[in-house]
């Protein structure tokens, strides 16, 4: 750095040795390095944050369409268990009917369950 500031200008690299002053050529120099720096420094923080922002957006899809998926399972279990309950309270009323409310109420809980995790994957998202 001595080399490269002496280089420069006849003038010695610092005017005043007690307050260690730049001479303009040398404010430059580092002036210019220094904003170089913070521009890649920069950069690298704007590639790395967007990095991130598409992990997590991947993450959150992954998990939107996990919970769409278990509500469509959780409802067609629902479909399922209320049309079996159905048919069975038509021979023997009360297990039947005893059959046919646990069903849906087995459904209800795991669609209530589904829908609260897609909803909160769809408040995760909008906070991107």
């Amino acid at each position: 750095m001595f080399a490269l500031l002496t280089r420069q200008s006849a003038r010695p690299a610092f005017t005043s040795v007690r307050s260690l002053t730049l001479s303009r050529p040398c404010q430059k120099t580092v002036a210019q390095s220094a904003s170089e720096l913070a521009d890649a420094a920069s950069k690298q923080a704007a590639a790395a944050t967007q990095s991130a922002r598409k992990a997590f957006a991947d993450v959150v899809d992954s998990v939107e369409t996990n919970a769409q998926k278990v509500k469509a399972q959780a409802e067609q279990a629902l479909d399922s268990g209320s049309a079996t309950a159905h048919n069975l309270s038509k021979d023997t009323s009360a297990s039947a009917q005893s059959a046919l409310k646990d069903a849906q109420k087995v459904g209800s809980d795991a669609k209530l369950e589904a829908e609260k995790q897609l909803n909160n994957a769809k408040k995760e998202a909008e906070k991107i």
